[in-house]
């Protein structure tokens, strides 16, 4: 019967065809007089058989929680969350090792480009197959079974990339296919906005993030890749607004082996901070180091490492600032610690000067220039309006 069954769903369209029928012998007899007897009568000579392929959805899903202040640090900060499932329709009887085991989540890449100006403190991630008020529990152990790296200027975005490649423990309960038929991770994590952040871009981010599975032995769904025509295999493009920063990394995914096994699924999410609001001129000079990424007017950092100064200028949003100078003299190499290595101006090239109505109907935004100058200026160079300064 199996093998007749078999055939059969082969005839035609590919083994598409989900219902077969043959002689066989069939009796009604739940109640009487019911719709169902009046059309068909009580008995019958011809019994059908129903086929369901199994159906398997992959998706990514980026969570955030409410926003909370931390005034300490003078930031803000927004519990996140990263869901990687594998959703199949496997009947719960058939949820047996052999059955569920293509569709196990086993090794893997997330990636999340953090929004600009934002930080993630490797300290506050967990990564399992649960999750439960604010954390994950039976997490996996970082450093052994995930490892993280913050890259910096992703692609020149401005924006730092996290990554985070694991590989699901041995033993460990890596999924939760009873009763409801996935296998899924959970991806826990704090994005620290300071309140600068906010004053220089707004409240509202769009996050990114993406998964690349990396087993051969695990099925899953892309929504972003290329074309193989070999392989019937059709292009698919998600169209979020920074699925450019992750081209690069799909194709390298995507053509390190013929059966193309790692694949990408792409996914963004809004995330909103709450409005600041500057009371009173002020200029403040800030610096930021590895061992404490708030930026503050006094700081600590290990001999060696970089670290970042700050010049702050704000105002009330209801004035409009013109013809602002901000400078800061470092010196002989004697009398500093450390060497010049850039300016980022990124947060200033979009910010408005004051504010007016909507985004689009405000125009007037900062134009800032760098000068830097290796040898003591003259009366004449100090003046910005000469060309040849």
């Amino acid at each position: 019967m199996r093998k007749n069954f078999q055939d059969a769903l082969k005839i035609g369209d590919n083994g598409k065809y989900n219902f077969i029928g043959g002689p066989g012998y069939g009796k009604y007899s739940t109640g009487s007089g019911s719709e169902f007897e009046k059309r068909l009568g009580s008995t019958w000579t011809f019994v059908g058989y129903r086929y369901d392929p199994i159906t398997l959805r992959s998706k990514v899903q980026k969570t955030v929680d409410n926003v909370e202040d931390n005034m300490a640090d003078s930031e803000q900060l927004v519990k996140s969350m990263i869901t990687i499932s594998n959703e199949s329709t496997i009947a719960q009887e058939y949820q047996e090792d052999k059955y569920v085991s293509p569709y196990l989540l086993r090794e893997g890449i997330i990636y999340d480009l953090l929004p600009a100006g934002t930080y993630v403190n490797p300290k506050e991630i967990a990564l399992g197959p649960s999750y439960s008020k604010g954390k994950a529990i039976d997490d996996f152990q970082q450093g052994i079974d995930y490892v993280v790296e913050m890259i910096p200027n992703w692609e020149n975005s401005g924006q730092t990339m996290m990554k985070i490649s694991f590989k699901t423990p041995k033993g460990s309960k890596t999924l939760s296919w009873k009763p409801n038929g996935r296998s899924y991770l959970r991806l826990y994590y704090v994005i620290h906005n300071p309140y600068i952040n906010i004053i220089d871009r707004g409240t509202v981010h769009q996050n990114t993030v993406a998964f690349v599975n990396t087993s051969k032995e695990t099925k899953w769904n892309p929504n972003f890749n290329l074309e193989d025509k070999e392989k019937k295999i059709v292009a698919q493009k998600t169209g979020k607004i920074k699925e450019p920063y992750f081209q690069n990394i799909m194709e390298e995914a995507w053509n390190s082996d013929e059966s193309h096994y790692k694949t990408m699924y792409l996914e963004d999410a809004p995330v909103y901070f709450k409005p600041l609001r500057a009371v009173q001129a002020t200029l403040t000079n800030e610096v930021s180091t590895e061992l404490h990424g708030p930026y503050r007017k006094e700081n600590v950092s290990y001999m060696g490492d970089p670290y970042k100064h700050r010049i702050k200028f704000q105002s009330q949003s209801i004035t409009r600032t013109t013809d602002l100078v901000m400078y800061d003299i470092l010196g002989d190499s004697k009398d500093r610690n450390g060497d010049f290595a850039g300016v980022d101006i990124s947060s200033m090239l979009g910010k408005q000067s004051y504010k007016y109505g909507l985004t689009t109907e405000n125009t007037d935004t900062l134009e800032p220039e760098v000068y830097y100058a290796t040898v003591i200026p003259t009366a004449e160079q100090r003046d910005l309006g000469v060309a040849k300064v």
